[in-house]
């Protein structure tokens, strides 16, 4: 490690914990404020969290060059254990699976599914065919980067603070953080986020790779495709 290279380590750790939750917020506020007159707001919203996102992989870049190391140092590697991520990635399957069928079923009551499609028009998931398309990358970028970041990142960011750190304490503070990062969709989302970052870095430390976690992250993400329907849902505009 060299003195600037732990120098942006910081920088970028207390980017995670400090600033992205309130950009987080402001982001999601400008989001439901110019969903009222813009019909395009929610296409903004994702170009520019996409564009935000790869920063975060490029800074991570940065901190790993400056200290002479490679992407094997944020967990860019096959696994090390390949039962542990198959389990990893069926069991994810089965609850993607679970969620997409029980909603289906929540939403056969025509007065839910209407306070649905309200609460749709001001949240994140895409209304229209257009935004689907946008959200498939969006969503496979927050895998990957997102996972770099609070993942990879931070895995590497604690053993370096603390060498030979726990690894329950690991999961946690990336749980931790991760919510936190989530902040804008309040507490309940916080606690939700935080417990699947929990998860995603229990998989990256049992598995050895960051490639498990992302691929699960990306799946995650993807569920929403199946949650709304372009064709059922009120344009907001």
């Amino acid at each position: 490690m060299t003195a600037i290279s732990t120098f942006l380590a910081h920088l970028l750790a207390l980017y995670c914990v400090f600033v992205q939750p309130v950009l987080g917020s402001y982001s999601y506020r400008r989001l439901k404020q110019n969903l009222q007159a813009d019909q395009h707001a929610r296409v903004s919203f994702y170009v520019r969290g996409i564009v935000a996102k790869w920063f975060w992989v490029l800074a991570v870049v940065i901190v790993l060059l400056t200290a002479g190391q490679s992407i094997d140092a944020i967990g860019l590697v096959d696994p090390t254990n390949s039962l542990f991520a198959f389990a990893w990635i069926a069991v994810f399957l089965l609850f993607i699976l679970g969620t997409v069928i029980g909603y289906r079923v929540l939403i056969r009551d025509p007065e839910q599914y209407k306070s649905i499609e309200e609460e749709v028009a001001v949240k994140l998931l895409p209304t229209s065919p257009g935004e689907r398309w946008l959200w498939v990358v969006a969503a496979v970028t927050a895998g990957v980067c997102e996972e770099v970041l609070y993942r990879g990142f931070l895995y590497y960011y604690f053993n370096l603070l603390f060498p030979g750190i726990n690894a329950l304490l690991l999961i946690l503070l990336s749980g931790l953080i991760f919510g936190l990062g989530h902040f804008y969709q309040g507490r309940q989302g916080v606690l939700i986020t935080g417990a699947m970052g929990a998860l995603l870095m229990a998989a990256f430390v049992t598995t050895g790779s960051l490639f498990i976690p992302i691929v699960i992250h990306v799946l995650v993400d993807l569920r929403a495709l199946f949650f709304v329907r372009p064709k059922e849902v009120v344009d907001p505009s």
